[in-house]
């Protein structure tokens, strides 16, 4: 924050001053965003809620602030704390997303900020497939296999328990602990699981699951 606060004096100083402000603010919010996003959000685990208000006492004076990031949109904060329009454009660009900046809420984009400030912007060498080919070794290193060009048709059920998938060239692969579903929930829940799997209150609340966001993406 303070380098990036440095190049922003070169516009204005009063900035500087504010985005430091600003900084100090998304500290806290990170600090109580990072505590929940370990656990799960309906059923936080005890360590986890520890953890949230532990933080929130830490920025206890920033606590207005902090809700005030979260519930407004990218641009009435822009516009609220700074006034060079440089500095104004840098921070929409920095945090803008899927959603228009003027949005209610959009404000929460502003975590990616405080990430950078944290952990700035790491590249894996080799590019980024090599994410995907260092996940791979890891999970032959412990004895699992991968199988390319097998599209599953359905989950297996037995006894309402996930127990394997159908693939579609006809072979089962049985699963001894659990199915993970790396698609969206919509295709998980309506067309992989077997007809009559869910109930017809289920079915509804699937098919209430937002696809699009703003027409951004499916």
């Amino acid at each position: 924050p303070t380098r990036t606060a440095d190049e922003i004096a070169h516009f204005s100083r009063a900035d500087a001053r504010a985005y430091l402000e600003l900084a100090r603010v998304l500290d806290g919010f990170a600090d109580m965003a990072f505590a929940m996003a370990v656990t799960n959000p309906t059923r936080p685990e005890p360590a986890a809620l520890g953890k949230l208000l532990r933080s929130a006492a830490k920025s206890r004076k920033d606590l207005r602030a902090i809700a005030s990031v979260v519930t407004s949109s990218i641009t009435e904060i822009a516009l609220e704390r700074f006034e060079h329009q440089v500095v104004r454009d840098a921070i929409h660009a920095t945090c803008g997303s899927t959603i228009p900046n003027n949005q209610s809420g959009s404000g929460a984009a502003f975590l990616w900020m405080a990430t950078m400030h944290r952990f700035a912007c790491e590249r894996p060498i080799g590019g980024v497939q090599a994410i995907p080919d260092a996940l791979a070794r890891r999970l032959r290193a412990k004895g699992g296999t991968i199988e390319r060009n097998a599209m599953v048709q359905q989950i297996l059920l037995s006894n309402d328990r996930a127990t394997g998938v159908r693939l579609i060239d006809g072979r089962e692969i049985t699963a001894r602990t659990a199915v993970l579903a790396a698609c969206d929930p919509r295709q998980t829940l309506e067309k992989l699981l077997p007809t009559g799997a869910l109930s017809a209150t289920d079915q509804s609340r699937v098919r209430a699951i937002p696809t699009s966001n703003l027409n951004y993406g499916q």
